[in-house]
């Protein structure tokens, strides 16, 4: 076994399950108005979780069982009032054990008891990026540029002042510098959206700025923040994938960071392959970089199974579509015909605003040799019977409600739709849909 499949079997268990072998009991108290709603959850850093682990509250007594985090640093996450107040804590393990005591408000603001020289750094520097965060969204259009872009920027001095005036251990004094790092650049992304100006109208070069903060951030504790294979992909050369590949194997040093940013390229790389037009070219293109720097093979595999979107492919053979009664129903049973799909879900409203135009479509069309059929992707089974219940839907309904389809088709948007041939192949890829007044020429043109 290589290092690398060592490494990506590391990587896929903190992606997706989350799970470290050593846990911690962390009991205290509660004190203060405790909102009758209060809902607490804990989650520990640097530890990839699906769901935050909840805290039981027993009057002024709180329990919770956790993984522990590899900083000793926790997010608490206060839900009262219809709001969210999330507040990092700095947590002292003993045999398996932490205590945490804190005292709540009527809004479910947290303040920790007799809080160490980490937390008051840990939560000075959460209120603030808090306030400034929303200061970017609430006066971000209307500010001056070089303001905008020393509140982008400054995260940087906070967490140094904040360092010298609470002399934080040596971890968390490292994770205060990081989350600096990766908020500001999370802040620049935001600029556009927040403000409606671009990053270079405030003075604000991303690329450099990612160039500078990428050296700090190629580090094991880089685990703890979602955007640093961001920070680090903003501070390489673009390019095609096989030059961004051979960036991220030549110059990221540590080793799940590397693998966290090749899972992002890659995924990227596969939903957006136009495989319709060039997939020969793009399957020659992963197959050598795989060969070439031991790449799992689970990327190609993907690849490989959007086949089915290139010209004279079959429908995919790995998709279970059921009617409404719930029986399964083979796609051969359409050969001989022409098949139009709509391809929809119950909660996407632009899908419902084409039902009327394609049941106008389904009304008119002089051509017998053509079928329409709906397929949902709702994971919802009961949501889906109702909506056609409501929409009065009749005709060929079925449901794909594993998602099978729309990975197998690299569809990543509904609605979408497809027209396959007699023998049941792949005839045209992202049709027009039923609004398109070129939809009944062509479907009346099929012969």
């Amino acid at each position: 076994m290589t290092l690398r499949t060592i490494l990506t079997a590391a990587f896929m268990t903190l992606a997706s399950a989350g799970m470290m072998a050593q846990s911690v009991k962390i009991a205290g108290t509660l004190r203060g108005s405790v909102p009758a709603d209060l809902k607490l959850y804990v989650m520990p850093v640097g530890v990839s979780s699906l769901q935050p682990d909840s805290v039981s509250v027993n009057g002024q007594k709180i329990l919770a069982n956790t993984p522990v985090s590899p900083y000793n640093i926790y997010k608490v996450v206060a839900v009262a009032n219809r709001r969210q107040n999330i507040v990092p804590v700095h947590l002292t393990v003993k045999k398996d054990a932490a205590n945490l005591s804190m005292t709540i408000d009527a809004e479910g603001n947290i303040d920790f008891n007799k809080a160490d020289a980490d937390t008051k750094a840990l939560v000075a520097f959460n209120d603030i990026s808090v306030v400034r965060s929303k200061q970017l969204w609430m006066d971000g259009k209307t500010m001056q540029a070089e303001a905008l872009k020393s509140l982008v920027l400054g995260y940087h001095a906070i967490a140094d002042s904040l360092i010298r005036v609470c002399r934080p251990s040596t971890v968390t004094t490292q994770y205060l510098r990081l989350w600096a790092s990766t908020f500001s650049f999370e802040n620049m992304e935001n600029l556009r959206f927040a403000t409606g100006r671009m990053p270079q109208d405030v003075g604000v070069d991303i690329a450099a700025e990612a160039k500078r903060i990428a050296p700090a951030v190629d580090c094991p504790m880089s685990s703890a923040f979602d955007s640093s294979p961001r920070v680090v992909l903003a501070s390489l050369p673009q390019g095609s994938l096989d030059e961004r590949i051979s960036a991220v194997e030549n110059s990221v040093k540590d080793a799940l960071l590397k693998l966290r940013i090749e899972d992002v390229l890659l995924n990227k790389y596969i939903t957006t392959f136009r495989y319709a037009v060039n997939y020969d070219e793009g399957l020659s293109e992963l197959t050598s970089l795989t060969e070439r720097y031991g790449l799992d093979k689970k990327y190609l595999s993907e690849f490989k199974k959007r086949k089915a979107t290139v010209s004279g492919n079959m429908f995919p053979a790995d998709v279970v579509l059921n009617d409404l009664n719930g029986n399964k129903v083979d796609f051969a049973k359409f050969r001989g015909k022409y098949v139009y799909i709509d391809m929809w879900a119950s909660w996407c409203v632009p899908c419902i605003k084409e039902i009327p135009h394609l049941k106008a479509i389904e009304k008119d069309l002089q051509n017998e040799d053509v079928v329409f059929l709906s397929i949902s992707i709702d994971s919802n089974v009961e949501a889906w019977k109702k909506k056609v219940a409501q929409l009065g839907l009749e005709g060929n309904l079925l449901i794909d409600a594993k998602g099978t389809l729309a990975q197998s088709l690299n569809v990543n948007g509904i609605p979408f739709f497809l027209i396959y041939d007699r023998e049941g192949r792949m005839y045209k890829y992202n049709a027009p849909r039923p609004s398109d007044a070129r939809l009944k020429p062509l479907l009346e043109g099929l012969k």
